[in-house]
């Protein structure tokens, strides 16, 4: 089995709770972890240093950390 690379415009699904997220906006903002849950679907939008990615998920977009997402194969 082959585990799929996340790059941008991948579909990746978030494999655990977090207790807050931070938006992926110019002027980002801690926000509670609710507003995501385990399990749901986002789309790779961006990169970021330490080994970050932004995805957009339904309600917004966030940076998540590489540990604490799924890549989905397509």
């Amino acid at each position: 089995m082959t585990i799929a690379a996340i790059t941008i415009g991948s579909t990746v699904k978030l494999n655990k709770a977090l207790p807050y997220v931070k938006t992926a906006e110019s002027k980002p903002m801690l926000r509670p972890g609710t507003v995501i849950s385990s399990g749901e679907e986002g789309t790779v939008i961006s990169r970021h240093p330490a080994d970050t990615w932004g995805v957009r998920f339904v309600r917004g977009s966030f940076l998540i950390n590489n540990d604490d997402l799924e890549a989905i194969g397509d």
